[in-house]
């Protein structure tokens, strides 16, 4: 049996992506509110501490470092008693409080054991391997059913019954901002997507914590009003469907599947070719799973005893996902310390061999969309190589992680670029108020969820002026994507150079050396480029 019809007998089809249960059990009436979209001032979490201070109340935190958010209010009991705890706040009247750390199942509160419930930041990090998986190997789109699926279990926790009621509060800024985009409503069923989305315009309307007050009040009396309203309201929701790749989905599974299988009955050249055959696809779902990818036949490449080519994937997969280990090979010097660690990472880069060293590899062919003779994805992740052929942690988190800018550039210690890549703007079009707001909340993205405070804000697009009503910051710059291709030829031509000229030795040296003497250090670079500024245009 080859390795995949075992996957296929053991997995069979591609699951149905929306994370649904196969009754109506959770389609009960619930009153979701979102504290954070009301115009009220204030942290969601010190109004909802308000909101709930009275009001016998559950509270789900993804770790127990979230919970000490809640300290003043409840704290988690110990681990070993969390049952009794259960048993005694079903029992409990009044203000009893009860927060639990990643228990997102086996607790069932419905009916009057408890009405209101808080789901406190985004369930992940249930587990050393999972927290791995989304920080480290940044492969955000291989979680978002685990994700979904938390949260479905979450609302379930208080509700039981289609004639069952209740209210949950959501607070969070990443739960928020993962409810709110479209690509990962899609995996909560339809029913769930309605109330989700019922309940931020409720919440946006909302002007005070009364108000927000008044809203839990109502549903919880059983007041007629809003009993009328909920039906007709919930039937003018839209619910949004998954946009998934199957088949590109499922052969990476399978490729995968395989790999496994091969390396583990020692057979490394199959392992090598099946997951080099599904290589490009891997980068086409994200340049998280691509340099994932690289690294795993970058193995079986060296176990093949192959170490020329495998230090090429080696190399290639760290450039693409900094988190994965620099390989640093051993007729290379160990970087002085002192030398920019741009220099550094582009050294990381070259290929070296005895005495010689090459330019990486796949250069030319990854910015070779930089010219915009390709699509708007091809050009950006032209844009994306870019920014890892020179030293920066390059990523596409709009791509990767569904938010967030086209194309990010990061270095530790200096400015972010933050960029939206408008090259397929007619010439004479106009950049628009849904543009601006766009990269103003991208920006806010990079602060909350990197390390940078220092964001530069940029569209890369054709040199026009914004419409009247889009009012942009005066740090919104536009640079037309002419001036990345000649910054791409620069860096071209000084790679070339220095692998004409460097000794592997002393390469990362002689990269800082080249790399300053031409303006390619960053932000250097960047400020060679001719920039606009949005409203002056």
């Amino acid at each position: 049996m080859s390795a995949s019809d075992a996957f296929a007998r053991t997995f069979g089809c591609v699951p149905d992506p929306i994370i649904a249960p196969s009754t109506t059990a959770g389609e009960c009436e619930r009153l979701v509110l979102c504290p954070s979209k009301a115009k009220t001032v204030g942290k969601d979490l010190d109004i909802v501490k308000v909101l709930i201070e009275k009001k016998k109340t559950l509270i789900l935190v993804p770790t127990y470092a979230r919970a000490a958010k809640w300290a003043d209010l409840v704290v988690p009991p110990p681990r070993n008693a969390v049952s009794e705890h259960v048993t005694d706040f079903k029992l409990a009247s009044g203000s009893q409080k009860l927060i639990l750390a990643a228990r997102y199942d086996g607790i069932d509160l419905p009916g009057d054991t408890c009405r209101i419930m808080v789901i406190d930041d985004l369930p992940t990090s249930v587990g050393p391997l999972e927290r791995f998986i989304w920080e480290y190997l940044g492969l955000f789109n291989s979680m978002s059913t685990a994700i979904a699926s938390r949260i479905v279990q979450s609302f379930g926790r208080i509700s039981r019954g289609m004639s069952d009621h209740g209210v949950v509060i959501l607070t969070g800024s990443r739960l928020i901002e993962w409810l709110l985009n479209p690509r990962n409503r899609a995996f909560l069923p339809a029913f769930l997507q309605r109330q989700i989305a019922l309940g931020m315009e409720i919440s946006a309307h909302a002007e005070s914590i009364h108000e927000l007050d008044s809203a839990m009040a109502q549903c919880l009396d059983r007041d007629e009003g809003w009993l009328g309203a909920y039906g007709n309201l919930m039937q003018k929701q839209a619910v949004t469907t998954p946009q998934l790749e199957s088949e590109l989905l499922a052969r990476l599974a399978v490729a995968e599947a395989e790999y496994a299988c091969y390396i583990w009955h020692r057979d490394y050249e199959s392992a090598a070719k099946c997951i080099n055959a599904t290589l490009e696809d891997a980068f086409d779902l994200s340049g998280s799973t691509g340099a994932w990818h690289t690294l795993w036949l970058g193995n079986a490449l060296d176990l093949m005893g192959d170490n020329v080519t495998a230090i090429e994937m080696y190399r290639r997969a760290h450039g693409c996902n900094v988190n994965i280990p620099a390989y640093w090979s051993h007729d290379q010097k160990e970087p002085a310390k002192g030398l920019p660690i741009q220099a550094i990472e582009v050294a990381r880069q070259f290929s070296t061999h005895d005495a010689t060293v090459s330019v990486p590899k796949r250069l030319h062919q990854d910015l070779r969309h930089i010219d915009g003779s390709g699509s708007s994805a091809q050009t950006e992740e032209s844009m994306r190589a870019l920014g890892q052929y020179l030293g920066m942690n390059s990523s596409r988190p709009d791509k990767e992680r569904g938010t967030g800018p086209d194309v990010l550039w990061e270095l530790s210690g200096f400015p972010a670029l933050c960029m939206e890549v408008k090259t397929d703007k007619e010439v004479g079009s106009n950049y628009q108020k849904k543009d601006v707001g766009q990269l103003n909340d991208h920006v806010q993205w990079v602060k909350d969820n990197t390390d940078s405070d220092d964001v530069i804000p940029l569209f890369v697009g054709p040199v026009v002026g914004a419409t009247d009503a889009a009012n942009p910051p005066p740090e919104f710059l536009v640079v037309n994507l002419d001036q990345f291709q000649q910054l791409a030829e620069r860096l071209t031509a000084a790679l070339t150079d220095i692998a004409t000229n460097a000794l592997p030795l002393m390469l990362a040296l002689t990269v800082s050396e080249v790399l300053q003497k031409r303006g390619l250090l960053w932000p250097a670079c960047f400020d060679s480029l001719e920039s606009f500024c949005l409203r002056d245009l």
